[in-house]
């Protein structure tokens, strides 16, 4: 990071987003100059509901996700499994190579890394920086960003998150006022779901809003 001294853009995605948020609350410290900070989708800022569940159901309902996301298609392995149809997590495999054997090994991956990975860093950025309140989650240990930020949410962005059980899915910065002191008066839409945030008509409109934002439009 000291290597940089250039301006910079950050754009943060989806778990991205803390990424892209501490470096900037850090940019003084690194010498960088940001330019633009740009949210897309962002993990919402609040609690989740965690339902009692197995690994092998965890796992099931993960790979209904990406399939629905990313080939359209509904495979409703979750239900098998709730059903007793699918009772171990090799038999669960099995029937996902059955049914994409191409795509198998990447889904697994992808299962694999955000049962593993993705997850196990959310708990450790809520746990290092969140003070509990009441088995609350809302007092972070840093002060507030008061730069400029833009904000884009994409249409089924909400959705997405309710699905993960956020608590605050439906909030119209997915709770991130706890931590921006400027929130946007006018949100950035995108179109498609949370998976669909970089198609190219997204990009071309993310690429518009960080133009217009280097050029002072939502200077604070």
């Amino acid at each position: 990071m000291k290597a940089f001294r250039q301006k910079l853009t950050l754009v943060g995605y989806s778990h991205g987003a803390f990424i892209a948020f501490l470096m900037v609350k850090d940019a003084r410290e690194f010498n960088m100059r940001i330019e633009s900070f740009c949210l897309v989708d962002p993990t919402p800022i609040s609690r989740r509901s965690f339902p009692q569940c197995t690994y092998l159901q965890l796992r099931a309902v993960m790979y209904d996700e990406f399939f629905q996301n990313f080939v359209e298609s509904h495979t409703g392995l979750s239900y098998a499994v709730l059903c007793g149809s699918i009772t171990s997590v090799s038999a669960l495999e099995m029937e996902v190579t059955s049914a994409f054997p191409m795509l198998h090994t990447e889904s697994s991956r992808v299962v694999d890394y955000f049962l593993f990975v993705s997850t196990q860093e959310s708990v450790e950025f809520i746990q290092s920086n969140v003070h509990r309140t009441n088995r609350i989650l809302s007092l972070f240990n840093f002060g507030k960003y008061a730069g400029s930020i833009l904000f884009l949410k994409t249409a089924g962005a909400g959705q997405h998150y309710r699905a993960l059980q956020y608590h605050k899915w439906n909030h119209p910065v997915y709770g991130w006022n706890s931590l921006l002191r400027y929130v946007p008066a006018k949100l950035g839409s995108l179109e498609g779901g949370h998976y669909e945030a970089f198609l190219n008509v997204n990009l071309q409109r993310i690429g518009s809003a960080l133009s217009r934002d280097g050029a002072g439009d939502h200077a604070h």
